[in-house]
């Protein structure tokens, strides 16, 4: 396998927009006059993470001394461009895109910080594509009296999509890190649970003598169907800004 190509992106503008939006929303909030009693017993934290539902940031504040709210973005982008040597060989070029949204609440049993426990839901879209086309002859029965030849353009190519159908998810987890408790306003989050996601839907599509291949899928889909929880694990900083 060659390897010719990778490429790595993130955070796309929408969420960047939206999550600004948030803090624009929570500045006005603060100064606005009317809500100045009910801001006095308020606590604010933003952070930032990475794990599996991509890379990302959060808004957090305090519902009582013992649960939090927060709000999140997070976003992900992966090109890779391949040449697999075989026979015969192939480029394949696959593609991700993730992005989530969240809004959970967690409880935290023991004095308001430390250890959680969380629940919520998220909107989240994972998109995976790929393409493979041939880039050389095909020889059939080679040394033999009935060898045959073909041109990559009549092999055909394939192609390949994996998606959740449904992309808003209830959550589940636990972890660690209040972003909004008192003492340091500097903390350290970690974040496991599962999302119910359902099983994720595969479409395959071919043209050529490679167009049987797409057959597979229902085996492949066969598979998929017992993955109904998307597992989320998340590493972070927050600080409190008020």
């Amino acid at each position: 396998m060659k390897f010719t190509e990778r490429k790595l992106s993130f955070a796309d503008g929408y969420f960047i927009s939206a999550f600004g939006l948030l803090c624009l929303i929570q500045m006005l909030w603060i100064v606005n006059p009317v809500h100045a009693q009910f801001m006095d017993n308020r606590s604010f934290g933003l952070g930032v993470y990475a794990g599996t539902t991509g890379i990302g940031g959060e808004a957090a504040t305090n519902i009582s001394n013992d649960f939090t709210f927060r709000l999140g973005f997070s976003a992900f982008g992966l090109n890779v461009s391949e040449t697999v040597d075989d026979d015969p060989s192939m480029d394949i070029d696959g593609k991700m895109r993730l992005n989530s949204l969240s809004a959970l609440v967690d409880y935290f049993p023991v004095n308001g910080r430390g250890f959680k426990l969380t629940a919520g839901l998220i909107y989240h879209n994972l998109d995976v594509s790929a393409d493979a086309i041939p880039i050389e002859s095909y020889t059939m029965n080679k040394g033999r009296d009935n060898e045959r030849t073909f041109a990559p353009e009549r092999l055909g190519s394939l192609s390949m999509n994996l998606e959740y159908p449904n992309k808003l998810m209830p959550y589940l987890g636990l972890g660690f890190g209040n972003m909004v408790s008192t003492g340091s306003p500097l903390t350290f989050m970690f974040n496991l649970g599962l999302m119910y996601s359902g099983a994720p839907k595969l479409t395959m599509e071919g043209e050529g003598m490679i167009a049987p291949t797409v057959d597979h899928a229902i085996s492949i889909q066969e598979g998929l169907n017992v993955f109904n929880w998307y597992p989320v694990m998340q590493v972070g900083l927050s600080y409190r800004i008020r």
